[in-house]
């Protein structure tokens, strides 16, 4: 099967993060664009001097920034991740107790029940720059306050010729949403002709935060959502659209 015939999946993942995911949709009878929305830059991040009773941690690369700055996570604390893939790269840390809810993402972790009794302890927020929005305004809500450690940032790509190129000669049946930012890039960036390729395409989207965001820049833009922002969960839902084609 060529790669004409096989249904186009844009993936505008970091570099790092996509090339697992793009193997996995080739194998699967798919053919993956790629354009990196934004890449990740990591931080000189330094841990607070108080000692944690809770560590929410809210992505793999916010775990692969720790990693880089050396910084020391306590073993004895908590830990709480957003998702299945950040409680396992998590492990590569030695840290195998992290729970993480069914529905990922911010809008899962905030429904766990555990939050409860940490109400009013120390607490760390392992994240990016620019945060997670929904979860910094929502934990204190919750009677969980703070200290927010970012590891990592995200660096828009602004390459409007290299977005147009990928795909302009075969527009993509599905493309991929897993962050906020990286729609706003895509649609920022897209002129007239790239922003009606995505704005047709199926959108698979990993939480409704990120469908909402869609809706603003492509308001007709059909989607489905994923069970989660990791690669199998995404990949999944691939294959499930295109069973019902």
């Amino acid at each position: 099967m060529n790669a004409d015939s096989r249904p186009a999946v844009f993936v505008s993942s970091p570099n790092t993060l996509a090339q697992k995911l793009l193997s996995a949709l080739e194998q699967h009878g798919f053919h993956g664009l790629h354009y990196p929305a934004f890449e990740i830059e990591w931080l000189a991040a330094s841990t607070p001097p108080t000692t944690p009773s809770l560590i929410i941690v809210t992505s793999p690369n916010a775990v692969a920034g720790a990693k880089q700055a050396s910084l020391s996570l306590p073993p004895s604390a908590q830990f709480i991740a957003t998702g299945k893939g950040t409680a396992k790269s998590l492990e590569t840390l030695g840290i195998s107790s992290a729970t993480y809810p069914d529905q990922a993402g911010s809008e899962g972790l905030l429904k766990l029940p555990e939050l409860q009794q940490y109400q009013g302890q120390p607490t760390w927020l392992l994240t990016g720059e620019g945060g997670r929005g929904l979860l910094e305004v929502e934990l204190p809500k919750l009677g969980i306050h703070f200290d927010r450690i970012a590891t990592y940032a995200r660096r828009a790509n602004n390459n409007t010729q290299l977005l147009r190129n990928c795909i302009q000669t075969t527009p993509p049946a599905i493309s991929l949403a897993t962050s906020v930012e990286a729609l706003d890039n895509l649609a920022r960036i897209s002129d007239a002709a790239t922003s009606t390729r995505l704005g047709n395409s199926h959108w698979i989207v990993s939480s409704n935060r990120i469908a909402q965001r869609l809706q603003q820049h492509w308001s007709k833009a059909q989607f489905t959502q994923s069970k989660g922002p990791d690669g199998d969960a995404l990949l999944a839902a691939c294959i499930a659209w295109k069973e019902e084609q």
